[in-house]
């Protein structure tokens, strides 16, 4: 199960805690998040850290001493240049592994913070010292088992099955983040475009490519760079002479950079996020297009991603961009930028 995967199995609580963890590892300079971390934040959380305490105190264990100690190990962890996006410990991904199997065991549709300190309290052998630091010899599991979700804790998880139902079968990854364009240019949702019928013919010149087939659009702010690129796509969807005919029945969907950034607080859940839905344009033969595509790199994330499904042609994008932004983020790295 991967970072994205695990993250979706979060109710709305540990979601939060996750977010807390990350902002507070990124602050501190710390290059992972760490189970005590994690811990710490979970139980310091404002919406529900007094019940998961509450809860502790409840079964056995000593909550304020178990924060005392998880306050004492995460100070003395070691700490880098503070800025960049923290990774998963490995022993955190075991912890939510395990904690998504143990949540699945009870039919709950999401996993809530009660959930992880019942995990490590009933797998102690694979966290001895963790099980030692928090004082739970003693703890009454059933106890801890015998929670539920809150009812503020389900509208995450229902949230997230409503997105997975809603998804389109033929893209389910691109689906939750994307919209497809070509139906909402026959909706009629844009603004008639008038002019750059030259740009929308150099747009088409290069898409029609076999490699580097991918274009972004660049200028200055205000001189029409997404109007160019949403008069491409009309003309498309609607059989305009602007475009080649060749180019008339293809699929165009656009990716929405803010909506794909959002919960992925750790490093390398964009890029798996990205990856499956380069995976969707790909086996469609479609055109992704990205509004602000320089939102992708300004905390060094999903180059890597598209840089290797570019070279070969085999992902098409039409991205926008201002020149500041352009050289700022692809132009000086030379791989990214000879491939759009």
């Amino acid at each position: 199960m991967n970072l994205r995967e695990l993250y979706e199995h979060l109710d709305e609580n540990a979601r939060r805690v996750l977010h807390s963890a990350a902002e507070k590892a990124a602050r501190e300079g710390r290059s992972s998040i760490s189970i005590e971390l994690f811990l710490l934040c979970l139980l310091r959380d404002r919406d529900s850290g007094a019940s998961t305490m509450a809860a502790l105190d409840n079964a056995g264990a000593d909550a304020a001493k178990a924060e005392s100690a998880l306050a004492e190990a995460v100070a003395a962890e070691p700490r880098s240049p503070a800025g960049a996006l923290p990774s998963f410990d490995e022993s955190l991904a075991r912890l939510m592994r395990e904690a998504v199997a143990l949540a699945g065991e009870y039919g709950e549709p999401g996993v809530t913070p009660a959930r992880f300190l019942e995990t490590v309290a009933r797998h102690g052998d694979s966290w001895p010292q963790l099980v030692d630091l928090l004082g739970f010899s003693l703890l009454d599991v059933n106890k801890l088992a015998a929670l539920r979700p809150a009812a503020a804790a389900q509208p995450a998880a229902a949230g997230t099955a409503a997105a997975v139902a809603g998804a389109d079968p033929n893209y389910p990854e691109l689906s939750r983040y994307g919209r497809d364009m070509i139906a909402a240019a026959r909706d009629d949702a844009f603004d008639p475009v008038i002019g750059f019928r030259q740009q929308m013919q150099a747009i088409s010149s290069i898409l029609l490519r076999r490699r580097q087939n991918s274009v972004i659009v660049v200028g200055e702010a205000g001189v029409g760079k997404t109007a160019c690129a949403l008069g491409y796509i009309d003309a498309v969807a609607n059989r305009r002479d602007t475009v080649p005919a060749a180019l008339h029945d293809t699929p165009v969907w656009s990716l929405d950079i803010s909506a794909l950034r959002a919960g992925a607080v750790v490093r390398g859940a964009l890029e798996e996020r990205l990856q499956a839905i380069l995976k969707d344009v790909e086996s469609a033969g479609m055109v992704l297009y990205m509004d602000d595509i320089h939102l992708l790199f300004d905390q060094g994330q999903g180059v890597d991603a598209l840089r290797g499904v570019l070279s070969g042609g085999a992902v098409r994008i039409l991205g926008t961009c201002g020149w500041r932004e352009w050289r700022r983020y692809i132009e000086r790295d030379p791989g990214l930028a000879r491939r759009v």
